[in-house]
């Protein structure tokens, strides 16, 4: 799976021969927010440090020569190579799905490079879940599968 799941959704919407308005709707009328975690598969090797050879060593072998374990280790092209400059930009190009379907289901797409970020997101997440409040609307029989306004005013508050 790609990084920034854009491709995967892409991939996943033209193997089920489904456009992303139907996703939306199908969402909306299920009641879903999707809240859309991602990273960048380019800029990971960008906040690796350097790999030293101890690292690329089992574990039962690490530490008998210590010298040749803190060598470092060339940087690794992977995937912030030139090539994938232009695959970026490729995605950059498209609609931003994510976030699409993040704002259109009421909820957001939340961007980390590490782990320590992903699981700030996944707290972000679970508190503003728990602050939510459910506004359901029951329409008159004949009118039940039409999408309908509904504006909501709390006191105090713009």
């Amino acid at each position: 799976m790609q990084g920034d799941g854009v491709a995967t959704l892409d991939a996943l919407m033209r193997a089920l021969r489904i456009d992303l308005s139907t996703v939306v709707m199908e969402a909306q009328r299920q009641n879903v927010s999707i809240f859309w975690l991602t990273y960048s598969t380019f800029l990971v090797p960008f906040t690796n440090g350097q790999k030293t050879a101890g690292e690329r060593k089992k574990a039962e072998d690490r530490g008998k020569d210590l010298e040749k374990d803190a060598e470092l280790l060339p940087w690794e092209s992977g995937p912030g190579g030139w090539l994938s400059v232009f695959t970026e930009l490729a995605h950059k190009s498209k609609v931003d799905a994510a976030a699409f379907l993040s704002r259109t289901t009421g909820a957001r797409s939340i961007f980390f490079l590490k782990q320590p970020g992903l699981e700030d997101a996944i707290a972000a997440v679970g508190e503003e879940v728990h602050r939510q409040y459910v506004v359901s609307l029951q329409p008159p029989p004949p009118q039940t599968a039409e999408f309908h306004s509904i504006r909501v005013e709390t006191r105090g508050r713009p």
